[in-house]
């Protein structure tokens, strides 16, 4: 961690400021992904799901269309 000097005259906000650009040159880049693509559930898909199969989809965003099925 690098520091960095601190004057005694610095007030509490820009004391704060500044250790938030520390720590945000720290932190590496993260490049952003695409969302995952979900299959697409038929009426069938979830008449065979389990409790936690349907629990799984639900968790995956994927409830709505699953109540378009019911």
């Amino acid at each position: 961690m690098t520091a960095f000097d601190i004057p005694a005259d610095l007030d509490p906000i820009e004391y704060a400021r500044k250790a938030g650009e520390m720590a945000r040159a720290q932190v590496p880049n993260i490049e952003s992904q695409e969302p995952a693509t979900l299959p697409q559930l038929t009426r069938d898909d979830l008449l065979e799901m389990s409790p936690a199969e349907i629990n799984e989809a639900h968790a995956n965003g994927q409830f709505s269309q699953m109540l378009g099925l019911i």
